[in-house]
C-alpha cells in the first residue's frame, strides 16, 4: 500500500487551467463551455434543479449523488466550519419528479462531506467523516437512504496519504479514492488512484494507478480535489478540480496510456463542488450556486 515505484505512472499532457474560483451568487451562467482539452463537454445550466437544491442554502453544497434509478438527488450541505476540524452538516434528499424536498437528516459530523456516494450494492449511503488535517481520525459512515439516518461509523486505521476526501463504487462494489500529491514522489501535484473494497467490517484501498498531472496542476491554491464520480454506463471514473474534469477507465486501471486519459478545461471561473451521473451517461455538476447538466452522455 503506497508504494509509489512500483505503481505505474502514465505522464498525461497538461491543460492550462487559470480557474480562480472567485464566483459569486450574482454571476450566473447559462453554460459551462469547453475552453481546451481533448475531450470537448458542454454544461448547461438545469434552472430547476438548481433552484431546487439552492432554495434553502447557499453556498454551502460540498457534493451530490444520484440514486441508480435516476429518482433520487442527495445532496450534503455545510452548516458549520469550526477551527478544530469537525464540520457539521447535513444530508438533503430531493425528488427529482416533484422537484422536492422529501427528507433532511439532522445535524451531523461529516467532515468535509466531499465523499458523499451511494453504493448500488448495499443500496445505501457512504461519507468519509474527515476534518482538515485529521487523516488520523477518518471514519466510515454508512446512510439509510431512506430516512438519512446513521447506519454505523467505522474507524479506518491507514497512513495519511491514502486517506482523502473522495469515494465512489462501481457497479461490481469496487471502492475507489484519490490524492493529489503535495511531494515529489512522482512529482508534485501528481494524481494517485486507490481501489478496493469498503464496508462495514473491512475497508482496504491499494495505489492501483498515478497520473502524472492531476487536475487543476497550476498555482491556484484553491484549485485543490474537489469531487469524484462514476458513470456506470461507460464505466468511466472522474476526478474533478475547479474548473476542470478529468476522467479514465475503471477497467484500464494499473496499464493507462496517454491515450486513455480525457480531460476538459472550462472556460469559467466557477468552483466545481461535486459530480454525479444518471443511468444514461448524462452529467450534473454542481457548483458553487448552480447546477449543470451536460447536453449530451459522456
Amino acid at each position: 500500500m503506497g508504494n509509489y515505484k512500483k505503481v505505474a505512472c502514465v505522464h498525461n499532457k497538461v491543460y492550462p487551467n487559470h480557474n480562480q474560483s472567485n464566483d459569486s451568487y450574482q454571476t450566473k451562467s447559462s453554460k459551462l463551455e469547453f475552453q481546451r482539452g481533448n475531450k470537448h463537454i458542454t454544461l448547461l445550466n438545469d434552472s430547476k434543479m438548481s433552484e431546487m437544491v439552492y432554495k434553502k442554502h447557499y453556498g454551502t453544497v460540498q457534493n451530490i449523488t444520484m440514486s441508480p434509478d435516476n429518482r433520487y438527488l442527495f445532496v450534503e450541505y455545510h452548516e458549520i466550519s469550526s477551527t478544530d476540524n469537525s464540520m457539521l452538516g447535513k444530508i438533503a434528499k430531493f425528488d427529482l419528479k416533484t422537484k422536492k424536498l422529501i427528507k433532511e437528516s439532522p445535524e451531523m459530523e461529516f467532515g468535509h462531506g466531499q465523499s458523499l456516494s451511494y453504493n448500488r450494492h448495499e443500496k445505501i449511503l457512504y461519507l468519509i467523516v474527515l476534518g482538515r488535517n485529521a487523516s488520523k481520525h477518518a471514519k466510515i459512515m454508512r446512510i439509510n437512504p431512506n430516512n438519512l439516518k446513521k447506519i454505523s461509523l467505522t474507524k479506518v486505521k491507514s497512513k495519511s496519504y491514502l486517506i482523502s476526501d473522495q469515494l465512489i463504487f462501481d457497479k461490481y462494489n469496487n471502492a475507489y479514492s484519490y490524492t493529489k500529491s503535495s511531494n515529489n514522489i512522482n512529482g508534485k501535484n501528481c494524481l494517485r488512484i486507490y481501489k478496493g473494497k469498503v464496508n462495514k467490517k473491512h475497508s482496504k484501498l491499494n495505489l492501483k494507478q498515478v497520473i502524472k498531472h492531476a487536475p487543476g496542476s497550476n498555482n491556484y491554491p484553491a484549485n485543490i480535489p474537489q469531487s469524484m464520480a462514476y458513470n456506470q454506463r461507460s464505466g468511466r471514473i472522474y476526478f474533478v478540480a475547479n474548473g476542470e474534469i478529468m476522467s479514465v477507465s475503471s477497467h484500464k486501471l494499473g496499464h493507462l496510456k496517454r491515450k486513455d486519459i480525457q480531460d476538459t478545461v472550462f472556460n469559467t471561473n466557477k468552483e466545481f463542488e461535486g459530480l454525479t451521473f444518471d443511468s444514461k451517461g448524462y452529467a450534473y455538476l454542481a457548483t458553487r450556486y448552480q447546477i449543470f447538466r451536460s447536453t449530451r452522455p459522456l
